[in-house]
This record gives C-alpha cells, sequence and structure tokens, in this order.
C-alpha cells in the first residue's frame, strides 16, 4: 500500500457530526477552532489523511452546518432518523459510504469533536491494519479502547445493524481481544460536550 496515493489505501473515513449537542446547547459543529468552525477543522483533517472516500454524516442542524463544508471534496449524507442515536448515523454511514466505493477494504469511524484527532492519527490506524491481520483497529485512551476505530469489511454488516446509542466502543466489546489491535492516542479521552470542555481546550491554543 502506498501512503502517496489516497486511492490505494482502500479504506474510506466516515465523521460523524449528525449529534443535536444537547449537552452544549449548540451546534459543536459549528464552534470555532483555529480560527475555522470544528466540522470543518475535523474533514481538513480527513481529507489529509491517506483514507478514501471521505464521508460526512450529517443530522440535527444540517443546513447551518452543510454552509461550512460544501465546498469540500467530500460526500456529504443527511441521516433523518439521527435522534435514534449514533448507532444509526453508523448504520446510515456504513450503507452509504459502502454504495460510494465498492472496493472498500476497511472504513474508520470519527466524530467531529475530539480536537486532537490529526491525519497522522488516522493514518496510524490504516497502517496498523496493513501489517496486521486485525478485523478491528481502534485508539487506546484512558483505558478503553475507542474511536477513531477501523473495522474490516467483515464487519460492514455488525456496523449497518447497530441502532439507538450503539456505538463504535460496544461493537468493539463484543469481540475477541485477539481480533483487536490499538494504536495508542491518549489525546482521544479529550472531546467537547459542554461550554467548560471546548473553554478549558481553547485556551491551550491561544499565544
Amino acid at each position: 500500500m502506498s501512503f502517496e496515493d489516497p486511492e490505494k489505501s482502500c479504506v474510506g473515513l466516515i465523521i460523524l457530526a449528525a449529534g443535536a449537542s444537547k449537552r452544549l446547547g449548540q451546534a459543536k459543529q459549528l464552534l470555532k477552532f483555529e480560527d475555522k468552525t470544528l466540522i470543518y477543522h475535523m474533514v481538513r483533517v480527513g481529507l489529509r489523511s491517506v483514507c478514501f472516500p471521505v464521508q460526512v454524516v450529517l443530522g440535527a442542524n444540517y443546513l447551518r452546518i452543510l454552509k461550512e463544508i460544501e465546498n469540500m471534496p467530500v460526500f456529504i449524507d443527511v441521516n433523518t432518523e439521527w435522534e435514534k442515536g449514533m448507532g444509526s448515523s453508523i448504520s446510515f454511514g456504513v450503507k452509504k459510504i459502502n454504495k460510494i466505493y465498492r472496493g472498500l477494504n476497511a472504513v474508520i469511524v470519527m466524530v467531529c469533536d475530539q480536537i486532537y484527532v490529526t491525519a497522522q492519527t488516522i493514518n496510524d490506524l490504516v497502517f496498523k491494519y496493513v501489517q496486521s491481520d486485525a478485523l478491528i483497529v481502534a485508539s487506546a485512551y484512558n483505558g478503553i479502547s475507542g474511536v477513531p476505530a477501523l473495522f474490516d469489511k467483515k464487519l460492514f454488516a455488525d456496523l449497518m445493524l447497530l441502532s439507538g446509542d450503539e456505538g463504535a466502543r460496544k461493537l468493539i466489546k463484543r469481540f475477541d481481544p485477539a481480533m483487536i489491535k490499538t494504536v495508542p492516542f491518549e489525546k482521544g479521552k479529550v472531546d467537547i460536550d459542554t461550554y467548560e470542555d471546548y473553554f478549558h481546550e481553547l485556551k491551550k491554543f491561544k499565544p
């Protein structure tokens, strides 16, 4: 596999951005981060990785969020059943991306509020996958295995069956640890759920 040619990686990327951010009280996707919105930042990270295609799953507030990324070279789909939970959006995303590009060997599922995810974070998952026989390659942080996480195509059917609040982490727990590889990503424990989270992390980027 050549990291210089995204199409040869055969690993797609699904960015989940469908939630209503109820704990925050407004769309976290539109929070400012490094002079751009959070959704723009995360999509840019995805585009800088080796993954192809990059798909964004929207839901709540999709018209406002769409304006931030509609001119970026990504596939954008709206999950009209986003209120059913993250599992619904993962299932929806996998079905869509599998139709977009039939040659996928795996997909990576990531969320839009883990602000420390970089293109290298994503590429490390792909590299570990290529170098092993794992069906799942997850990010390891805070004593757990979670997202961003890569799933081999043999698990696409399982991903498509997720529903409600079932997320990728719950799916990971179902499988024998021998099937799973991990990549250290300690900052993966940081996500933006509240204004306290946002301002605490934002001030670290101030000069």
